[in-house]
């Protein structure tokens, strides 16, 4: 009987310790569960886990408390995070858990202080390294926590559970636009972490705003391999290839950006940027349209599509771009200069004069600016001035034929015929190489008829397009006019009227056409073309 009753306290301790081992190891397992989840951000998961193995252990644990109170913190439970602390000051009070706990002790519940909570769990927690911090702060009460933190920054071990902390300070380095400091503690976490997405985000940054686009494109290629389908990733990759002019590569990686955000505007922007480098004009004020379209009050985006639209000879179309890009940036020489040049080739000469002025007043020494202002003055016989503005146009650009020419024929329009002639011949010699109709003028203004009517049909015999045709039989027409010769003058301007020509406000201002201007014939035939457009 007495052997008996041994063998039932010996069978009875033996089930009780098996069934303790058994609660052990399933407390284990949910613990490593808890961990799981944990990491992979499903904080509600990891806190169930986590109390139910308190609730097999009925205890405290030193390993389950410190995980639990991460969890709650990081699910925004402020109050359980603090009650849980205190449960841990008393499992633990000497502990720098407790010294934490009463650091955050929070007296009232107002967002400031829950700001202030979640700020230091930020600086001091997620590094897993809470003694070096803290222990500097205790020993540091009257330095600032930034100040303190940036000293010891280079004390600690850099393990990958310290990236996000040394991130959050090389950021700080970065939105100072100290880009040099923001690469080498970036540097710092890439060693042990060379995947880590945001330490090649912002160091791609960092090279890029430094102007380094080599090694801006290592970090953005690390980008795209680790986030193939994140619009910025794709994004920054094509503007780094934009930056190192691999136009083609950046238009694969901004489509790439729109297929996952469409509604970006810097994507369409910048795609656009990219078609217009590769002069596909159409494409590049498709992706500028949709840009104006998301910021209808952005410079860039109107000032692009009105480039890209002028580029393509819808001057029209360019006119209302470069009206709002102007009245955004009233001080832009480009958007001015641009205005007046679309009004003038639309042949809008009052509101043409109007913007290159302003243009002129922001930038005197751009000869083009000049040009066109002369040609106005040109067109509207104002000779004096135009010969005042094509000789700034001509001593900012010397070779230019344009210049060269309407200088002759402005000093010409005011009987200065030493002066015409020097310039009609600098035309000729400019163009001796690759002659076109401005030679056959000059030649017809020096009295070389034969000369100019031979050039003129050598021209008309390589003219391989409408619109060279068209051109040809415009000059043609002025030719045959300047000389009084109305039914040759009628007759090719009529071919030139057919083939599309449509410019009767040009016409209107054109002083080549005063000697057939007030015949029936002239007015019957324009009056005819301008009624059917």
């Amino acid at each position: 009987m007495k052997y008996l009753l041994i063998l039932l306290i010996f069978l009875a301790g033996f089930f009780n310790e098996s069934a303790g081992q058994s609660s052990q190891k399933e407390a284990k397992q949910l613990y490593f569960s808890a961990i799981g989840n944990y990491e992979n951000n499903n904080f509600k998961s990891c806190i169930s886990d986590l109390q139910k193995a308190k609730k097999i252990l009925k205890s405290t644990n030193f390993k389950i408390q410190p995980l639990l109170i991460k969890a709650l913190f990081k699910s925004y439970d402020y109050e359980r995070t603090l009650k849980e602390i205190s449960k841990y000051k008393a499992l633990k009070p000497n502990s720098e858990w407790a010294e934490y706990h009463e650091l955050m002790q929070i007296k009232n519940k107002s967002v400031k202080h829950i700001k202030q909570l979640q700020s230091e769990y930020n600086k001091l927690l997620l590094t897993n390294k809470i003694s070096p911090h803290y222990k500097f702060r205790k020993n540091n009460p009257k330095s600032s926590l930034i100040k303190k933190l940036n000293k010891r920054i280079d004390s600690l071990e850099y393990l990958p559970q310290n990236a996000i902390f040394v991130n959050q300070i090389a950021f700080k380095q970065y939105n100072k636009y100290k880009y040099q400091k923001a690469i080498e503690l970036f540097k710092k976490v890439l060693v042990n972490s060379p995947k880590n997405y945001l330490a090649n985000y912002w160091s791609g940054q960092s090279y890029y705003w430094i102007k380094d686009y080599n090694s801006a494109y290592s970090f953005f290629k690390n980008t795209v391999e680790i986030k193939p389908q994140d619009h910025y990733s794709n994004y920054w990759f094509g503007r780094v290839n934009y930056a190192k002019k691999s136009y083609q590569t950046a238009i694969k990686y901004f489509k790439q950006a729109l297929s996952i955000a469409s509604e970006s505007y810097d994507s369409n922007y910048w795609l656009g940027q990219a078609y217009y480098k590769e002069d596909d004009l159409d494409s590049a004020a498709k992706y500028f349209e949709a840009a104006v379209k998301l910021k209808p009050n952005d410079y860039y985006a109107n000032y692009w599509l009105g480039q890209a639209y002028s580029d393509k000879g819808q001057h029209k179309a360019a006119v209302p771009l470069f009206e709002k890009s102007s009245q955004l940036k009233a001080d832009d020489f480009w958007s001015q200069y641009l205005l007046g040049y679309s009004y003038a080739n639309i042949d809008e000469y009052t509101k043409a004069y109007e913007y290159l002025k302003k243009a002129i007043s922001i930038k005197t020494d751009h000869s083009y600016s000049n040009y066109h202002l002369a040609y106005v003055h040109f067109l509207r016989r104002e000779y004096s001035l135009a010969t005042k503005y094509f000789k700034i146009a001509l001593k900012l650009n010397p070779t230019d034929i344009h210049i060269n020419y309407f200088l002759a024929k402005s000093y010409y329009k005011n009987g200065d015929m030493t002066l015409a002639k020097k310039y009609f011949n600098k035309t000729i010699e400019l163009e001796k190489e690759d002659k076109s109709s401005f030679t056959a003028y000059a030649y017809l203004h020096m009295g070389f008829n034969e000369k100019a009517f031979n050039l003129m049909e050598s021209l008309e015999k390589k003219a391989d397009n409408n619109n060279v045709k068209k051109s040809l039989h415009y000059d043609y027409a002025c030719l045959y006019s300047w000389l009084n010769n109305r039914k040759e003058a009628i007759k090719h301007l009529e071919v030139c009227l057919k083939l599309g020509y449509y410019k009767f406000k040009h016409i209107d201002f054109d002083a080549d056409f005063d000697n057939i201007r007030e015949h029936r014939s002239f007015k019957k035939l324009i009056e005819k073309y301008r009624n059917k457009t």
